[in-house]
């Protein structure tokens, strides 16, 4: 299995006040969509900067096609991501490379244990949710 690394601005904390009211149920599934980095590649900046020209010039909607490759996610990463998601008892139920998201499902057991978290009820106040403390991580394969 491979290192798993913090992703950087993850850190959750519990809500001010929150006390621990029990685990969350394991076996209750849910969705979650993930955020993919940038398209890695020479001349992205130009390639922005060429098309935002063409556009001011003929006054057009960029198309999806166009949105994706300058400023899509890299689909050399959907594997990545899907290997992963079958290693730790996850779907890949909907890919947007336009979009830069991938939505995974699976249950709360599964994305604990993907994320390295523990999955817990909270309550603070009135207020009762679901949540974890501490720093996601991924495979390093799939940092950044």
């Amino acid at each position: 299995m491979e290192k798993k690394v913090p992703i950087p601005g993850n850190t959750r904390r519990a809500l001010p006040g929150a006390k621990v009211v029990g685990r969350a149920d394991p076996n209750q599934r849910i969705d979650i969509t993930v955020q993919l980095r940038w398209k890695q590649g020479e001349n992205l900046d130009k390639k922005i900067e060429d098309l935002a020209e063409n556009k001011l010039a003929q006054p057009e909607y960029m198309t999806r096609a166009e949105l994706a490759e300058v400023a899509g996610a890299d689909p050399a990463n959907i594997p990545k991501i899907d290997a992963f998601a079958h290693e730790h008892g996850l779907s890949v139920t909907e890919v947007s490379l336009p979009g830069r998201t991938v939505k995974l499902s699976g249950t709360m057991k599964a994305f604990g244990d993907a994320l390295g978290v523990k999955l817990q009820r909270y309550k603070a106040g009135a207020l009762s949710y679901r949540g974890c403390v501490g720093t996601l991580s991924v495979p390093a394969g799939l940092s950044g």
